[in-house]
């Protein structure tokens, strides 16, 4: 299971204690024995802060054997730079972090994912595809951080369509032939990433290949304002380190093009008047129901208090209970609200939000 997933799972479970234990990676090795060092020591810290929950004597026992188990049972290979662990009476989920977050050891009534969160809605999300005749490889990135893509099922390549009689037959017109490889092999491709949910409308992607295929894929993809970044070369028989080097050299024009597109498309509704800005404005039309796309300036969050008989109002001043609820991050649980309401969202430079006070949103109508 991806670390989306896992959010997605854990976000709102409050089957208490929950422990979350998150660890730097600061040198991945196989086996990683730095990091075992370090879950040892968190695995301590946990048994120290369950003391406290006497009152949950069976869920407590429940989990110290989870953690037991853990720590006996799991090869910590991994190359990525964090690591999050999730376990209470239900839930036992181990996630793999593409960026570095911040270490830390809570046991508490809910999991602790925020800073999480607002590290990825901080970096530049993104996906790295490379292509050719031989392979099909793919990475996911926040930022620079890239994490590797299980694609098992996916065309390994154009190669894999080749049939030998009609190669024969067809040596007379051998260019006509490989362009037809090359489209059965880019049309199940993307067939493939989509089935798989990696299609959407908010993250782009850069496309590696030979620029025949490169040219294909952005003819064939659905969503062909998304490819934001092209390289020449296939990624065949590139390292980790290689591709998060040549993404590195890429990110600012990447970004920079991603941001333009996507304020090209809102500009129809701006020009109409569909859209408001600011906090305040963005959560009453979310919660009312109106909101189609919310647009937020990365790594923006701010406390504020939503009125408990008036959940369409918040305030960014601090309110007494028990008028009002508390929101650590009222732009998280925006986004949550807008999410469930079937909205989508988008993050962007502070460049492109100041006008905007940080949140845009456009209107249903």
């Amino acid at each position: 299971m991806d670390f989306h997933s896992v959010f997605r799972q854990i976000r709102k479970h409050s089957n208490c204690p929950c422990v979350s234990i998150i660890l730097h990676n600061p040198s991945p090795t196989i086996p990683n024995r730095v990091l075992q060092g370090r879950l040892k020591n968190a695995v301590k810290e946990v048994d120290h802060q369950l003391q406290r929950w006497h009152s949950e004597s069976e869920k407590v026992k429940s989990i110290r054997v989870h953690l037991q188990q853990l720590l006996d049972s799991h090869i910590w290979d991994t190359y990525a730079p964090s690591l999050a662990i999730f376990i209470n009476q239900d839930i036992q989920e181990i996630t793999y972090l593409p960026f570095p977050v911040q270490a830390k050891v809570i046991v508490d009534t809910s999991f602790e994912v925020r800073d999480i969160l607002y590290t990825m809605n901080r970096l530049f999300h993104h996906y790295v595809l490379s292509i050719g005749w031989k392979n099909t490889r793919m990475w996911e990135g926040f930022g620079k951080y890239i994490f590797p893509k299980d694609i098992d099922g996916a065309p390994d390549g154009a190669e894999a369509y080749r049939e030998p009689l009609n190669e024969i037959r067809l040596m007379s017109d051998r260019s006509q032939y490989e362009a037809t490889l090359m489209k059965k092999y880019i049309r199940d491709l993307i067939h493939y990433i989509d089935k798989k949910g990696y299609i959407t409308h908010a993250i782009p992607w850069l496309i590696a290949g030979d620029p025949k295929f490169v040219h294909l894929f952005k003819e064939t993809f659905p969503y062909p304002e998304l490819i934001v970044g092209e390289m020449p070369n296939t990624l065949d028989h590139a390292s980790i380190s290689e591709v998060q080097q040549l993404v590195e050299q890429r990110l600012t024009q990447m970004t920079e093009t991603y941001e333009s597109h996507l304020f090209q498309g809102l500009q129809k509704y701006i020009d109409a008047q569909r859209y408001v800005s600011g906090l305040e404005a963005a959560w009453r039309v979310i919660h009312q129901g109106r909101g189609m796309i919310l647009v937020v300036e990365r790594g923006y969050r701010t406390e504020g208090w939503s009125a408990k008989n008036r959940p369409e109002v918040i305030s960014l001043q601090p309110m007494k209970a028990p008028d009002y609820l508390y929101h650590e991050d009222a732009v998280d649980d925006l986004i949550e609200a807008c999410l469930d309401r079937k909205g989508r969202v988008y993050f962007a430079s502070s460049k492109w939000m100041k006008p905007y006070r940080h949140i845009l949103t456009i209107t249903r109508y």
